[in-house]
């Protein structure tokens, strides 16, 4: 099962990120589904220090941490 956490925020935003490497060919397709349904995402390849433990795909608007300047 890829999913592995669904998220709602204090504002009621829904999220949800997908246990899938986006560089695979799943990965591809996912992200090409989701371009093509017009929904945000943001690929993650790697772990990133405060915002990912390692690849998936966040399905949904960034995080406060993301979006900040």
């Amino acid at each position: 099962n890829p999913l592995t956490q669904p998220h709602i925020s204090l504002f009621g935003v829904a999220t949800v990120d997908l246990a899938v490497h986006p560089d695979t060919a799943e990965g591809r397709t996912v992200m090409d589904w989701l371009r093509r349904a017009g929904l945000s995402f943001i690929a993650f390849r790697g772990a990133r220090a405060g915002s990912a433990t390692g690849a998936h795909i966040h399905v949904g608007e960034p995080s406060q941490r993301l979006a900040a300047p």
